[in-house]
């Protein structure tokens, strides 16, 4: 190849890398890839960079969207405004992502002191004509979702009467904050009541018209703002949602005539077909089993348990568990329990500490004698099958025993606990890497070794201070 030759293709592969080099700078798509993959690593400050030395003329709504979105997920919320402010005045206009992404932002920093203010800032001005085209009940949601998390209940129904007075269009997961948000407050207040009764009354017109479609979030929520009323009708109206919903008949008989059909002018039309009731999953199952315990009605309780279990094929979860046990330990006789305890334990042996612990924190709901004969039941299957145990899961059963143990099961009591090693469990405390952690098991230990000293009339002078000792240690921790 002469020297003429090398020159041309030399300048060639010049312009080739120019017009490759202007599409890659004038590419808005290319440009937040780039961005992505810099705050995946990261880099915030070369991300911001990169976009502010970026062609004017090429839209980077998404980059700056990205960074926006980084900035929240990472708890820089005043960082997050300062790119959104400066987004506007390099004239790149925020689209309907943006502001998705500030309310939910705001949603998910409810410690920042101006988070409600912020968010309610950005939704009114979503209302203005220079926004309203980008309006949409996404954006409702999110503020709503701000609303429940800051607690500001009033102004919560006031966007939503906004939206009734609009072309926005309500969807489950609107009602379904609005649900959650009744479910914390005082079901005392007359307006609570009144309120729970009208959302409802909105939910049933627009279920029967096909106005949308019921999840089980919503039912789950609607349900357990009814379980916070005060009256038994109340708790008793979910086994209809369950029913007319979940397609599960009722195994317990309704408090009145006809409450399957009509209960508080709610018309529920019973006409579903199999293929268009809700599946059932944990959340409803734990309602279901949270309505038997408010009503005592734990064998019906354990009923829906087995049939579930048995017909949906699902997979409890702790929460599901912990409220089966509290069936359990109040409906079986106390001959019985010993083998029904073992059994639960030894079908759930892979979670170990977490069902240990679980069952010990029912038992130390109520803490009277009966609960005493149950904790220690759990602590000698735990013996017998050689499972792991943590401090936490004495400290529970002391804290049970300290408020029913009589004198005479004092020393049956002790020697129970010898048959651990309370020194290795003290020592391991150290190794817990995360502070919060280690700082609950600390004060964990502390307790342990408080209220064994109290029973030190019936410990040897050597028990008495190797326990004084690990105490001393434990409090050696807590200072460092």
């Amino acid at each position: 190849m002469n020297k003429y030759n090398k020159m041309k293709l030399f300048i060639q592969q010049k312009i080739k890398y120019s017009k490759h080099f202007r599409m890659l700078h004038n590419d808005s798509y290319i440009l937040s890839k780039e961005i992505k993959m810099l705050l995946n690593r990261g880099n915030i400050t070369d991300a911001i960079i990169k976009v502010r030395n970026h062609n004017q003329n090429v839209s980077c709504t998404v980059s700056w969207n990205h960074i926006i979105d980084y900035c929240m997920n990472n708890g820089r919320v005043n960082l997050a405004f300062k790119c959104f402010n400066e987004m506007k005045k390099r004239s790149h206009f925020p689209n309907s992502h943006t502001f998705t992404i500030l309310l939910r932002g705001l949603s998910m920093n409810s410690k920042h002191p101006r988070s409600f203010s912020y968010a309610f800032h950005i939704y009114k001005s979503l209302w203005s004509s220079k926004y309203t085209d980008r309006l949409s009940i996404i954006h409702t949601n999110a503020m709503l979702q701000v609303c429940a998390v800051t607690k500001q209940s009033q102004a919560a129904f006031e966007v939503f009467e906004e939206v009734s007075k609009s072309n926005l269009v309500a969807d489950s997961i609107t009602y379904t904050i609005l649900f959650n948000i009744l479910s914390h407050e005082n079901m005392k207040n007359i307006n609570v009541y009144d309120k729970r009764q009208k959302l409802l009354r909105k939910v049933i017109e627009a279920w029967n018209m096909r106005g949308f479609v019921v999840d089980e979030s919503l039912i789950c929520s609607i349900s357990l703002c009814f379980l916070q009323g005060k009256k038994r009708k109340d708790s008793d109206f979910v086994f209809t949602l369950v029913e007319r919903f979940f397609g599960i008949k009722r195994m317990i008989p309704p408090l009145q005539e006809k409450a399957d059909i009509l209960i508080n002018d709610f018309n529920l039309n019973p006409s579903l077909s199999e293929s268009q009731y809700i599946k059932i999953s944990n959340k409803g199952l734990n309602i279901i089993l949270l309505a038997c315990l408010l009503l005592k009605k734990e064998k019906y309780g354990i009923e829906y348990w087995d049939f579930i279990i048995k017909n949906y094929g699902l997979v409890p979860d702790y929460n599901n568990y912990y409220n089966y046990f509290l069936l359990l330990i109040r409906t079986k006789l106390r001959s019985t329990i010993d083998k029904v305890i073992e059994n639960i334990i030894q079908k759930q042996v892979s979670l170990e500490n977490n069902v240990i612990l679980l069952y010990m924190k029912a038992c130390n709901k109520n803490r009277t004698h009966s609960d005493y004969i149950i904790a220690k039941t759990i602590l000698k299957i735990v013996i017998l099958h050689k499972m792991k145990i943590n401090l936490f899961i004495i400290d529970l059963f002391l804290q049970i025993a300290n408020n029913t143990v009589s004198k005479d099961d004092i020393l049956d009591l002790l020697n129970l606990l010898q048959q651990f090693d309370l020194k290795s469990l003290i020592f391991a405390i150290s190794h817990i890497k995360n502070r919060h952690e280690r700082n609950d098991a600390i004060s964990a230990g502390i307790r342990i070794c408080s209220n064994l000293i109290k029973y030190s009339k019936y410990l040897s002078e050597n028990e008495y201070k190797d326990i004084q000792i690990l105490k001393d240690r434990v409090l050696k921790m807590r200072s460092l």
